[in-house]
């Protein structure tokens, strides 16, 4: 890799700003620098943070013209940018074109379809097709399964996953457990969201809150709890 390109994404990761970068980017496309994925994995990142879906479609644009478009670590990014701007149309589209996908797109398009509320149901179908590829699912999946089981109120499939974090692994992650008990409350089963709760072995700032807006009888006894958990 050129010296430039690589003074270009040292300058580029020490942006402040989204805007910054996007703007330091444009002038290295002007002064004829040509950008490597790693380049283009890094201003995909910017454009998301900075809401650019139009800076976005270009580069898009620009990578599909150098032929980088079958690229993994680039089609992450772009699936990954598309989903944080709500377009998952074009991400879907960017990860059914993928030749190599990995669990990083698995868990791209699948966080993309959870993050949407009304998007849950894709989300479970994509979650069971990770499954079927056989790809070694981490808290991420799990995280996004179960949150898209909570918006589509389904409960059975719920409690699977569930399982299947515990089998996996994931039982306990943080991150995992804040969802179940989200998921839990949800679906108004507040004695399995409990429970979760008092098998975490660390809880930080959203499981506690989490808890406490579900359980308004224990409201002053949980606050106090946290207080005395350091949170």
């Amino acid at each position: 890799m050129p010296n430039s390109q690589c003074l270009g994404i040292l300058f580029l990761s020490g942006f402040r700003t989204s805007e910054g970068a996007l703007n330091f980017a444009l002038r290295m496309n002007f002064n004829g620098v040509v950008f490597y994925p790693v380049t283009y994995t890094t201003i995909l990142a910017f454009c998301a943070d900075h809401e650019d879906f139009l800076f976005g479609l270009q580069l898009h644009s620009l990578i599909f013209k150098s032929g980088l478009d079958g690229d993994v670590f680039v089609g992450n990014a772009l699936i990954s940018m598309y989903s944080r701007l709500r377009r998952l149309i074009e991400a879907r589209s960017v990860f059914d074109e993928m030749a190599n996908e990995d669990l990083v797109s698995w868990n791209a398009i699948l966080s993309g379809y959870s993050q949407e509320g009304n998007h849950g149901l894709e989300a479970i179908f994509v979650f069971i097709e990770t499954v079927g590829e056989g790809m070694g699912l981490d808290h991420v999946s799990f995280t996004s399964a179960v949150s898209a089981c909570g918006h589509e109120m389904n409960l059975e499939l719920g409690k699977q996953i569930h399982g299947l974090t515990i089998k996996s692994g994931y039982g306990s992650h943080v991150s995992v457990c804040n969802v179940l008990i989200s998921t839990y409350s949800k679906c108004e089963v507040t004695e399995d969201a409990k429970l979760v709760f008092q098998c975490m072995n660390y809880r930080n700032v959203v499981s506690w809150t989490t808890m406490i807006s579900i359980d308004e009888e224990d409201v002053i006894s949980l606050f106090n709890e946290m207080r005395l958990d350091g949170v």
